[in-house]
This record gives structure tokens, sequence and C-alpha cells, in this order.
């Protein structure tokens, strides 16, 4: 290659001289890319020579011959180690290229072709041709990293993120000196962090989140005191944040969310006073919050959430006045909501979701005008809603479920026209529903069920033209179903049950014609079964059980070929079941119970083979029972009980393997039960009343045998005071399917009202012989196995409920000692006896029982000096257990 001259054009092979107008300029020899400029002057006499103008030519002509030679050789040199790193570079793409399957990415253009490196797709070099940047992200890279990445000493920006690169980081990416932007997030790398990425000193951006890295978080990173972002989240990583993090001044972003992190938020956070986003969601830390946060005046997030917090919120976090984003959800916070943070006018979602806050809602929150999202649900806020929340006019979520807030559902609530999700249920609300929600003209979810609702449904709710969701169910509310919910044109869910609704169903509601979900049961409904519901192409769940509805079975409803559930037990149907039922290939379970349907079951029922629960029981069927009924596999749950049926029992019933509870008496059936319902748990099934023996393989029938399940628990101590009751009822089958996990029996946990019932029909009948299908008590749901236990003991006259009206049985409340008396008292007949054998049950409801147990000999109280019973403690599984064993011995 010629020698370039500083234009760029090529030069003579000979030097350029350049001679200056100033004598008392000296000689320079200066070299400039490829030449020498050498300047003539006076040149002094040496040890007395005279320096003839020959004498300077000569010099000058050695000069030349002397430098030129060895500037050529300089640059010659750099030039080759420049190639020599250009070459290592490629060689490096190329084994990057080969380890990470590069010819199965997306994209590959020009690697490993003799272009230049700069020109491969995702690489980019510098004016010196070495690589400065590498970015295939989503470009499908699989396996491992190499280790020859690190020789990419030039390399600025790495971005790798998006594919399905395995395995760790090598440590040598610590030689990556100029390294500034590191990504390597949404892959499935792992193993832990290497402590050579803390060499890496000029790295602003550290992006690893969505990988598999564990372990703990090397200390050395907090080396990078030029780093802005560091995000690990959604990995593996363990352990402590590390002290040594605190030296990262310039942090601005710590996303350290979905890991296995612990122990206590470090105060010294607050030396990172640039810090803009804090992300510490779904970890394990513990401890309280530190009020220092308070003092992260740039912080603008803010996430706790999922963790394991206690104590208060502190007050000092009003003093965040940038922030935009607070989430301290699903921790154990307790105390009220501090009112100082209604200082904070910048923030737009505030989620305190599911801890364990009390106290009324501040109203100071009013002055957060710029929220957008409010979750205080699932707490303990108690009070009204204040009006103060009415100025949050931005709100496009409102989240107060699942607390215990009383009072009105306020009118100004239609004011939030930009309202999307508004959630109220599970609260004590009480009144009535305000038309004035026909103003939430962008609401497209409304809950308020498991309320104290009254009155009737407005009609203007069917105004709400962007509505998907209405569930109103679990209230008082009454009247008719206002034809107007039919121009909900975007209904997909509307749940209406568990009230006292009357009238018809209106036929106007075959205008929703996006609803996949109808929820009426529990009702007072009337009249027919509309046939315009056979319109509802995307109807998936039709539940209008337990109300007043009579008439036929619309044969229509065979239309839907999307129904998954149909239920219309309790109610007054008759005729017989259509046949074209059995066009319902969706169907999964049919519940026709407690209706007047006659005639026989229609073996085109055999045709909905992905059915799981058959219910067909308390009515009028006649004849045999289909062999067809064999083809449903996949059946869990069948009922056919208390019906007129008769005939041999078909062995294609064997095929049925997968039952877990089956019930058939009240029938005349005879022959043998199929082999494969042996396993069935008596307490689930009524084949014993059936006098009817298994079948054999080879056509014989086999004895009956009773399988009682294990009764050790290994949390009751063959010495523990009540242990000698709890094993026998278990022997005896009470206790089985009320323990409180596999193998153990919990005896120091209160006991549930759900589970009294069991035990005590258990006691004193055997077992339940006929599921009553109607229900008295709204809040037990009569698909759960104990609920025909609950509705028994009701019948035997134990329980009135735990409701004054007498329509509410609060099954899952525990037991207190003075109601478990009266329970036991009734139950076993007990003689009240109105002297008081205790100091501390006068004026208790039902005294006269806790005295009769006294008297019988089944309890001495709770203390003997002074003799007391304790009648507001709660009853415990094992103490009731004895309780029962001894009245039961007499």
């Amino acid at each position: 290659m010629r020698p370039q001259s500083d234009n760029g054009r090529p030069d003579d092979s000979s030097q350029r001289l350049r001679r200056t107008q100033s004598s008392s300029q000296g000689l320079n020899v200066s070299p400039h890319a490829n030449s020498i400029t050498i300047h003539r002057t006076s040149i002094l006499p040496a040890r007395g020579l005279t320096v003839t103008a020959s004498s300077v030519v000569f010099v000058l002509l050695a000069a030349m011959l002397v430098f030129t030679p060895a500037v050529q050789a300089q640059n010659q040199t750099s030039k080759t180690a420049q190639t020599l790193n250009v070459t290592s570079d490629r060689q490096a793409l190329e084994i990057f290229y080969h380890a990470t399957n590069g010819a199965n990415w997306d994209r590959s253009d020009n690697w490993l072709s003799n272009a230049d490196i700069g020109r491969w797709y995702g690489v980019t070099t510098g004016g010196h041709g070495r690589v400065v940047g590498l970015e295939l992200t989503s470009n499908t890279l699989s396996g491992t990293l190499p280790a020859e990445l690190g020789t990419l000493t030039y390399l600025q920006r790495l971005d790798l993120s998006d594919n399905w690169l395995t395995r760790e980081i090598p440590r040598e990416f610590g030689n990556l000196k100029n390294l500034q932007y590191l990504d390597l997030q949404d892959n499935e790398m792992s193993g832990g962090l290497p402590a050579d990425l803390g060499k890496l000193t000029n790295l602003t951006h550290l992006n690893l989140r969505n990988n598999r890295f564990d372990k703990t978080m090397p200390p050395e990173l907090g080396l990078l005191d030029n780093l802005m972002v560091l995000n690990v989240h959604h990995n593996r990583l363990a352990g402590e944040i590390p002290e040594e993090f605190k030296g990262l001044t310039n942090l601005q972003i710590l996303d350290l969310r979905d890991n296995r992190l612990w122990g206590e938020i470090p105060t010294w956070l607050v030396e990172l006073k640039h810090l803009e986003h804090l992300m510490l969601g779904n970890n394990r830390f513990a401890g309280v919050i530190p009020a220092e946060l308070g003092e992260l005046a740039e912080l603008r997030w803010l996430d706790l959430s999922f963790n394991r917090f206690a104590g208060v919120i502190p007050a000092e976090l009003g003093d965040l006045s940038e922030l935009q984003w607070l989430s301290l959800r699903g921790n154990e916070l307790s105390g009220g909501i501090p009112a100082d943070l209604g200082k904070l006018i910048s923030l737009t979602r505030m989620n305190l979701w599911n801890n364990e806050l009390s106290g009324e809602i501040p109203p100071e929150l009013g002055q957060l005008v710029n929220l957008t999202r409010l979750d205080i649900d699932r707490n303990r806020l108690s009070g009204e809603i204040p009006d103060e929340l009415s100025s949050l006019t931005k709100l496009r979520e409102l989240w107060l479920q699942e607390n215990q807030l009383s009072g009105e559902i306020p009118a100004w609530l239609g004011n939030f026209k930009q309202l999307e999700r508004l959630y109220l249920h599970d609260n004590e609300l009480s009144g009535a529903i305000p038309a004035e929600l026909s103003g939430l003209s962008s609401l497209q979810k409304l809950y308020v069920h498991n309320n104290q609702l009254s009155g009737g449904i407005p009609a203007e709710l069917g105004e709400l033209d962007k509505l998907d969701t209405l569930w109103l169910a679990n209230n008082d509310l009454s009247g008719v179903i206002p034809a107007e919910l039919g121009q909900l044109k975007n209904l997909i869910e509307l749940n209406l049950s568990h009230n006292f609704l009357s009238g018809n169903v209106p036929t106007e509601l075959d205008g929703l014609t996006k609803l996949e979900s109808l929820w009426l049961t529990q009702n007072e409904l009337s009249g027919v079964l509309p046939v315009e519901l056979s319109d509802l192409s995307d109807l998936r769940v039709l539940d209008v059980g337990g109300n007043e509805l009579s008439g036929v079975l619309p044969v229509e409803l065979s239309r839907l070929g999307n129904l998954q559930e149909l239920k219309l037990w309790g109610n007054s149907l008759s005729g017989a079941i259509p046949v074209e039922l059995g066009r319902l290939a969706s169907l999964r379970v049919l519940e026709l119970d407690g209706n007047n349907f006659a005639g026989m079951i229609p073996p085109q029922l055999g045709s909905l083979i992905a059915l799981t629960h058959l219910n067909l029981s308390h009515n009028r069927l006649v004849g045999e029972i289909p062999p067809a009924l064999g083809a449903l596999t996949k059946l869990t749950e069948l009922h056919l009980q208390e019906n007129l049926l008769q005939g041999v029992l078909p062995t294609t019933l064997n095929r049925i393997q997968g039952l877990d509870r089956v019930y058939l008496g009240g029938n005349s059936l005879y022959g043998c039960i199929p082999i494969a319902w042996q396993k069935i748990d008596d307490h689930n099934s009524d084949l014993r009343s059936l006098n009817v023996s298994f079948c054999s393989t080879d056509g014989y029938s086999k004895p009956f045998v009773v399988q009682p399940p294990p009764v050790d628990y290994y949390d009751v101590a063959a010495s523990a005071a009540h242990s000698t009751a709890i094993k026998t009822l278990a022997a005896e089958n009470v206790i089985a399917g009320t323990e409180c996990s596999p193998g153990r029996f919990c005896g120091d946990e209160p006991l549930q009202r759900w589970v009294m019932a069991v035990w005590l029909v258990r006691v004193l009948e055997d077992d339940i012989r006929t599921h009553t299908p109607t229900q008295r008590f709204n809040d037990v749901d009569a698909s759960e196995w104990w609920a025909p236990y609950v509705e028994r003991v009701a019948e035997l006259g134990i329980t009135a409920g735990c409701s004054t009206d007498g329509s509410l049985f609060c099954p899952e409340q525990p037991l207190t000692r003075v109601q478990m008396a009266t329970m036991l008292g009734r139950a076993f007949t007990l003689t009240p006896i109105a002297a008081t054998a205790f100091v501390d049950i006068a004026g208790e409801v039902h005294a006269e029982y806790i005295n009769a147990l006294h008297s019988a000999g089944i309890t001495r109280g709770c203390a003997t000096t002074p003799a007391r019973y304790c009648p507001r403690t709660l009853a415990t599984r094992a103490q009731t257990a004895s309780f029962i064993e001894r009245l039961r011995l007499g």
C-alpha cells in the first residue's frame, strides 16, 4: 500500500521539504501520516568546524534515510495490531454464532460472510473497526454464551434479550471494560451472577429480568458506581440485599421483584438519593417498613407488595411528593391508613390490598385527585365510604371489596365518568342500589354481591352499554328482573342469584347476545323457562335452580352448543326430560333434581361424554337405568336417588371408574354394584342402603366390604387428653372428610358449624340417607358435600341457624362453647336445668343446656375456683369430640 499524504492523496516515495523564510527557526523533523517535514536553519559549528551548504544537504539526506523507514515501520505495526484485533472480534463472533445455534436465528444477514463485521445483522463497529454493539433481541438465539465474547473489549452495548439462552453468564464478561449497557432479560439463563460483573465500572444499565438466576447477589455489584438501572426481576435469587449496594449512588431503578430475597429493608437505601423506582415485591422480606424511605425525595414508584411486612404504614411515606405508584398489597400491615398519604398528590395508583388494615377510610384520600386506581380491598376497614372520595373523578378502578364497610352506596359514584371497574362486594352495605350509577358511562364491571342491599334492581342499569359483568348476588333485592337489562349488549356475566326476586324470567334477556353465564338461582322466580334463552349462542352456564319455575323444559335449549352447565334443580318443572339434551356435546354439569320430571331417563344422555356431574334425583322418573349411561366415563358424581326407577343395574356402569359420589337409593333396583365403585367412600354414597353386593369379574357377586378410612392422626398423641374420643369417632367414620388436612386432626383449632352438623348427623343417624333438595339457608352452597348434613340438623331441630330470620347458617363460623352446649343438648335431648352450675353463665342464652351438660357429668367447666364454663370461648375440635363421645356413651 502506498503511503498517504495528509490530504489523503498518494505522495512520492521521497519526502517533501518545506523551507521557511525565517533563519531563526531550528531543525524540526515531525512525522505526519507517512510524511516528514524538515525546516532548514543555520546549524551551529561543532569543535571549531565550519559547516558549508553542502554539509547541510548531507545532513538532511542522512535524516531522510534514518527517519523514513522507522516511521513506516511504526505505522505498519499499528495497522497490523488493529487488523489482528478486528480478526479476533470476527473469530469471537463466529464462535458466538455457533454456540447460540445461529443457523436457527430469525435473522442472520451477512453472518460468517466475508463482509465487514459491521455489516453483520445486529453488529455495530466503531471507526477503528472494532465491535462496539451487539444487539440480537427477539432473534431465537439458543444455547449458551461463549467465554470468547469477553474478548470484545471495545463493546459498549450488548442486548440479547427475549431469546432462549441458557446456563451461566461467563465470568469473562468482566473483561468488557467499555460495556455500558447489558440486557439479557427474558431468557432461561441460570446459576449465580458472576462476581466479575463488578469490574464493569462503565456499566449504566444491567437488565437480567425473567431468567432463572439463583444463589445470592454478589456484593461486587456495589462497585458499579455508574449504574443507573439494576433489574433482576423474576429470578430465583436469595439472601439479603448486600450492604455494598449502598455504593450505587447513581442508581435510579432498583427492581428486585419476584425473587426469594429475605431480611429487612436496609435503612441505608436512603443514601441512594437518585432512586426513582424501588421495586421489592414478591419476595420474603419481613420486619417493618422503614420510616426513612420517606427521605427518598425523587422516588416515583414504590412496590413492597407480597412480602411479610408487619406493623403500621409509616406516615412519613406521605413526604414522597413525587410518588406516582404505591403498592403495599399482600403483607401483614395493620393499624389505620395514614391520613398523611393524602399528601401524595402525584399518586396515580395506590394498592393496599390484602392486609390487616382497620379503621375508617381517611377522608384525606379525597385529595389524591390524580388517582386512576385505588385498591384497599381485603382488609378490615369499617365505616361508610367518605363523601370526600367524590373528588376522585379520574378513577378508572375502585376496589373496596371484602372489608366491613357499611352505609349506603354513594350516589355520587355516578359522576365517575372514567370508571371502568367498581368492586364493592363482600361488605355490609345496605339500602338501595342508586339509580345514579347509570351515569358510569365507561363502566365494564360492577360487583356489589354479598352485601345487605335491598329494594329493586334499578332499570337504569340497562343504560350501562359497556358493562360486561354485573354481579348483584347474595343481597336482599326484591321485585322483578327489569326487562331493560336486556339492553346490555356487551354483558358476559349476569349474577342475580340468592335474592328475593320474583316474577318471570324476562324474555328480553335474549338481547344479551354475548352472555356466557346467567345465574338466577335461589330466588322466587316463577312462570316458565323462556324459550328465548336458546338464542344466547355463547351461553356456557345457565343456573336457575332453587326457584318456582314450572312447565316443561324447552327442547330449544338443545341449540346451546357451548353450554357447559345446566342447573335447573329445585323447581317445579314437569314433563319428560327432552331427548334433545343429548346434543349438548359440551355439557359437563346437568342438574335437574328436585323437580317433577316423569318418564324414562333418555338413553341419549349417554352422548354427553364430557359430563362430570349428573343429578336427576328426586323426580318421578321410571323404567330402568339406560345402559347407554355407561359411556359417561368422565362422571365424578351420579345422583339418581328417590325416583321410581326399577330393574337391574346395567353392567355397562362398570366403565365409570372415576366416581367420587354415587346415590341410587329410593328406587327398586337389583343386580350387583359395579366393582369399580368399591373404592368410593361410604360417606359419599348410599350403596350400603341398597342391600346389593358388588359384581365380581367372574360374573358372581361378592360381599359388600366397607373400607374405613385410616384413623391415626399424627398430630394426636396417644397420651393426649382427648385422643380416645377422637380415634373412636374416626374409626366409625364420624370424622371422615372433616380433617383439617390429610393425616391431621388439629384438635386445638376452633370447630366450624358445618363440621358440627356432619358429626352430629353421623352419630345420631349413622349417615345421611336421603338428600333434601331444598336448602333453607342462603349461605349454604347446595353443591357442598356437607350441605345435606346442615339441612338435616335443622330438620331435627338442633339448630335454627345463625340469624334471627333463620336464613343464614354461617357454616364457616366457629362455635362458641355455649353454642356447642345448645346443639349437643338438643341433639341428645337433654333436659334443660335452670340451676346455675357456673358463675359466668348468668344471662347467657340457653344457659340451661350448659347446666344440663354439667349435671350429666359431661363437663366440669374451664376452671374450678370458682367454677366457670367460659361460654364465649371458642369450642375446640378435640373438646367437642370428647363431649360427643361422652354423651353417646350415656
